[in-house]
C-alpha cells in the first residue's frame, strides 16, 4: 500500500472504514453497529446502522434518513479535543514552523482521530475546501491571508496561545474544560467560505481577503533580530518623515556590531570540528564541549549584532542543539534530548537553514521514546527538506526503520529503497561525523529493517556489505560495528543458528564502558531477550551468553538500561 493511502478501503456514509474484498461482506472496522447486523440483511429485510429501525424497500443506504441527517451534520465539524492535543510533539513542531498547512497535516495525523489519519476529503470540508485545494495547502507555500488563516483557526479551534497570528476580537483562551475533560477553544460558528487555493493565494470571493499585517507577519515569521519596528518601516506606517530618520538609524545599527565576523566564524569552525569529533571521543566528553559552544553561542547572541551575523549564529546553535540532542540521546536522557531537539529545529527555521540537522536527531530521540509514528514524520519531514548529503540518506532510512518498527511493512520498504537510490548519488564525507552516513550506518538501519520485516537473509546481507567496506578502508565506527553484530546476530537467531549468532556477540561484549552508548545496549538488550526465550532454557551456551550480556549493559554509561529495541 503506498504510503499515505489507504486502497484497500473505501469508506462508508458515517466514515466508518469499511472492508473492500471482492465476493465478501464489508467487515466493518470501528464501532459495534449492534444487533441489527449493520444495515445488512437480516431475516429477509435491511436495517439501520445506527438506531436499528427497518429500512425502506427504496432506501439502498446504509442508514435511515434521520440517521444519515444527523450523522452529515456530525460530520460537518470538527470534535472536540483536550488541550494536550495541540502540545504533542509533532503538533508543536508544526505550530512552530508557522505553516497552517503543516498544522493541519498534523491535526489529521494525531494519534487522537484513533490510529488512522482523517482524511483530506472530510477535513477540507469543514474547512470549505476540496481535497485537491487542502492538498495544496499542505504542501504548498505558507498562507498568509489573514481571513483564511483566522476562519481555520477558528473552525479547528486551535488555541489563540498557540498561533502565530492575532485572532481579531478574540481574547485569549482559558484551560477551561467542560465534563468530558474536552477543551472548549473558540471555534468559528460559520462554515468558510470556498475559497481558491493556489500558488498566488487568491480567492474567488473577490476581494481576496485581508492579508496579515505586514508587521506582524515579518516580526513573527523573521529572527528575533528583525524588530516589530523594522517591520512598520518597512510598510510606510508613520510617515516619509519619520521613516527617513529612523532607516537612517537602521542602517547604522547594521554596521554598528560588538562582535566581529572573525569570532563568528570561530564558532562555525569550532561547531563543524566537533561534530567530526563524534564517532572518536566518549559521548559526555562531546558533550561537555558541545554545551561550552551553545555558551558562547548565547553571549555573542547577547551583544549587539548586524542581521547576518544573528542568522549566522542562529544557523550554528541550530547544528549546536542539534548535536547535543543527539548527545543527550546517546547518554538516555530522552526528555532533554527531545527538547534541545525541538529548539534546534526553531534556530534553523529562524535562520532560514537547513532543517534537516535537527530533524534527524528528533527522529532518533522520538524512536528511543517508542514514538515511533511521530519519529516517521519528521524524518519525512527533514527528507523533503534536505539536499542531496549523506543526511538525507539517513532521514529515509529512519522512516524506514521507524515504520518497520510499528509494523508499516510497505512504507518502511518504500522509504529504504529511497534511502538506497540516493545513496548511490551523494557525496560521500568524512564518514565520522555525527552527521556521517557511510555505508557502515547505512547498514545498521538496511539490517533492523530486514529484521524487522522478517527478512534475516536481508539482514545478514546488509552486514556483509558493512564488513566489505571497512575491509575497503572505510571509517570503522565502533557504535556501527557494534550494531551491525548484534543485528548479524539476532538475523542468525532468527534462522536457528545459535553457533553464529555467539560468534557474531562475542567480540562486542569486550567494548569499554565509555563506549557502551545506548545505541549499542538497546542492541545488546533486544538479543539479549531473544535467548532468554523458552527455546533457549536448556541450553547451556546460551544462557552463559545471556549472563555476559547482563555484565555488559550493567557496565554501561550511567543512566540505567535502555527499552529493547532493534532499531
Amino acid at each position: 500500500m503506498p504510503h499515505g493511502g489507504y486502497s484497500p478501503f473505501t469508506r462508508c456514509a458515517d466514515g466508518l472504514l469499511t472492508g473492500a474484498i471482492p465476493g465478501t461482506l464489508p467487515a466493518v472496522i470501528g464501532p459495534d453497529p449492534g444487533p441489527w447486523n449493520g444495515g445488512r440483511v437480516a431475516n429477509g429485510g435491511r436495517y439501520c446502522r445506527g438506531c436499528g429501525s427497518r429500512l425502506a424497500r427504496d432506501n439502498t443506504a446504509t442508514h435511515c434518513t434521520a440517521c444519515a441527517r444527523r450523522m452529515s451534520a456530525a460530520a460537518g465539524a470538527p470534535p472536540a479535543v483536550r488541550r494536550d492535543f495541540w502540545d504533542s510533539a509533532v503538533m508543536r513542531v508544526a505550530l512552530a514552523s508557522r505553516h497552517i498547512g503543516r498544522v493541519i497535516r498534523a491535526y489529521r495525523y494525531h494519534p487522537h482521530h484513533g490510529g488512522r489519519p482523517l482524511p483530506q476529503q472530510r477535513v477540507g470540508g469543514w474547512l470549505g475546501l476540496t481535497q485537491a485545494q487542502l492538498s495544496r495547502v499542505e504542501n504548498g507555500p505558507a498562507v498568509t491571508d489573514l481571513t483564511r488563516l483566522t476562519a481555520w483557526a477558528g473552525t479547528l479551534a486551535i488555541p489563540a496561545d498557540r498561533l502565530w497570528f492575532h485572532l481579531p476580537g478574540q481574547s485569549e483562551p482559558t484551560d477551561q474544560a467542560d465534563a468530558h475533560g474536552a477543551y472548549a477553544a473558540p471555534r468559528s460558528t460559520t462554515s468558510p467560505a470556498r475559497v481558491s487555493v493556489d500558488t498566488d493565494e487568491s480567492t474567488d470571493t473577490g476581494g481576496g481577503g485581508e492579508e496579515v499585517r505586514r508587521s506582524e507577519f515579518l516580526a513573527a515569521a523573521g529572527p528575533a533580530g528583525v524588530s516589530e519596528r523594522a517591520a512598520q518601516l518597512a510598510a510606510g506606517a508613520d510617515g516619509m518623515a519619520t521613516a527617513a530618520g529612523e532607516l537612517a538609524g537602521l542602517l547604522a545599527q547594521l554596521e554598528d556590531s560588538g562582535t566581529n565576523d572573525a569570532a563568528v566564524e570561530r564558532l562555525s569552525s569550532l561547531t563543524a570540528a566537533l561534530a567530526e569529533s563524534h564517532t572518536g571521543a566518549p559521548a559526555r566528553s562531546v558533550l561537555d564541549q558541545a554545551l561550552r559552544l551553545h555558551g558562547q553561542a548565547r553571549r555573542m547572541l547577547g551583544g549587539r549584532l548586524r542581521l547576518s551575523q544573528r542568522r549566522h549564529l542562529y544557523r550554528i546553535e541550530s547544528e549546536l542543539l542539534a548535536h547535543v540532542c543527539l548527545l543527550q540521546g546517546d547518554l538516555k536522557n530522552d526528555d532533554l534530548a527531545d527538547r534541545y531537539g525541538l529548539v534546534a529545529l526553531r534556530f534553523a527555521e529562524e535562520a532560514g537553514s537547513n532543517e534537516a540537522l535537527a530533524c534527524t536527531a528528533l527522529a532518533k530521540t522520538y524512536r528511543w521514546q517508542d514514538r515511533l509514528l511521530e519519529s516517521a514524520e519528521i524524518a519525512r519531514r527533514g527528507y523533503e527538506r534536505s539536499p542531496a548529503t549523506p543526511i538525507r540518506v539517513q532521514l529515509a532510512a529512519q522512516e524506514a526503520n521507524a515504520a518497520a518498527l510499528f509494523g508499516d511493512v510497505s512504507r518502511a520498504r518504500e522509504a529504504m529503497r529511497r534511502a538506497e537510490r540516493d545513496a548511490e548519488t551523494v557525496a560521500p564525507d568524512s564518514g565520522v561525523s555525527a552527521w556521517s552516513f557511510g555505508r557502515g550506518r547505512q547498514a545498521v538501519f538496511a539490517l533492523s529493517v530486514a529484521n524487522q520485516t522478517g527478512d534475516p537473509a536481508g539482514a545478514l546481507q546488509a552486514a556483509n556489505v558493512a564488513d566489505a567496506g571497512w575491509a575497503n578502508g572505510e571509517p570503522r565506527v565502533p557504535a556501527n560495528w557494534a550494531q551491525v553484530r548484534i543485528g548479524a546476530a539476532i538475523a542468525h537467531l532468527a534462522l536457528g543458528a545459535l553457533d553464529a549468532a555467539i560468534a557474531e556477540v562475542e567480540p562486542v561484549l569486550t567494548l569499554p564502558p565509555e563506549m557502551r552508548i545506548a545505541t549499542v545496549t538497546a542492541y545488546t538488550t533486544a538479543v539479549g531477550r531473544q535467548l532468554g526465550g523458552p527455546q533457549y532454557r536448556d541450553n547451556r551456551s546460551a544462557m552463559e551468553l545471556l549472563q555476559k550480556v547482563k555484565d555488559f549493559n550493567t557496565g554501561a554509561l550511567p543512566g540505567g538500561l535502555p527499552k529493547a529495541s532493534n532499531g
